[in-house]
């Protein structure tokens, strides 16, 4: 057997096995009243009960920044298992972000699936 035969067959077989690996998220994990004005990115988070190390990672088009923006927690709902946060910090030129936070020893992110906040200006 022919040394590019066996490397074909074998390309075959992983690209037909690889598949995108989606980002875990949670129904009780999402950004709200959010927006950027004047250079500056803010808004409320709500998250599963439990959830700590909330983050928002934000980019200007697709420049990803390195650091996120940190969040406050700010109450938590018991009727609804739900920890409101807010968020607000410099970022000039944002125009999408994603949340991430760690519940139960595991990272779920919101929106989820590589789908990513929009921002209008």
């Amino acid at each position: 057997m022919k040394f590019s035969t066996v490397c074909t067959a074998l390309l075959s077989l992983t690209l037909a096995n690889a598949r995108v690996i989606s980002r875990q998220t949670d129904e009780k994990f999402q950004a709200t009243n959010y927006g950027a004005y004047d250079g500056k990115i803010s808004g409320e988070i709500e998250t599963p009960e439990g959830c700590e190390n909330v983050q928002v990672f934000w980019a200007a088009g697709d420049a990803w920044q390195k650091t996120p923006i940190p969040t406050e927690s700010r109450w938590f709902n018991k009727f609804r298992h739900v920890s409101y946060w807010a968020f607000s910090s410099p970022a000039p030129g944002a125009t999408q972000f994603y949340l991430k936070a760690t519940c139960a020893g595991k990272d779920i992110y919101a929106p989820g699936n590589f789908v990513n906040y929009q921002l209008n200006h």
